[in-house]
């Protein structure tokens, strides 16, 4: 929750393409932590004689976050285990990470993830999870 001051829940889905022409996102279902997504920018360094004894900066190429997605395993969730072969095919897939504020106003970002990895945590007495690592290519869509 936000601070009091203008308290709201933000209530996410994640939803992954389905690789088509006219691409169809289906729901992720168990995730339960979505590490930070984003880009962030390159800096060159464009000091010269005239900078004044201090560095200057410009922003270069942006590259996109590495993201862990974690979520309860169920091997009869599709996308889980689309997920799992888009990892193993190395593939990269078109996700939808949709931001809804809970009182009707929504954001999705589409964003392009090159699949890098999984790892399942089997459990006896709580939970078994699976990680999703994803790397983002190119830049974020907003809408």
């Amino acid at each position: 929750m936000a601070n009091s001051a203008n308290a709201y829940i933000d209530l996410w889905t994640f939803k992954r393409g389905d690789g088509g022409g006219t691409e169809v996102f289906s729901e992720v279902k168990g995730v339960v932590d979505v590490g930070g997504f984003g880009i962030t920018n390159d800096t060159i360094d464009v000091t010269n004689f005239s900078s004044g004894g201090v560095r200057e900066y410009i922003a270069g190429l942006a590259d996109g976050s590495d993201i862990t997605m974690t979520l309860i395993r169920d091997p009869a969730e599709a996308e889980q285990e689309g997920m799992r072969a888009d990892v193993n095919n190395k593939v990269n897939r078109n996700f939808q990470f949709v931001e809804d504020d809970g009182a009707g106003t929504s954001i999705t970002y589409t964003v392009n993830m090159a699949m890098v990895g999984w790892v399942q945590g089997p459990a006896y007495e709580d939970k078994s999870t699976i990680d999703i690592s994803m790397k983002i290519s190119g830049t974020p869509v907003e809408s």
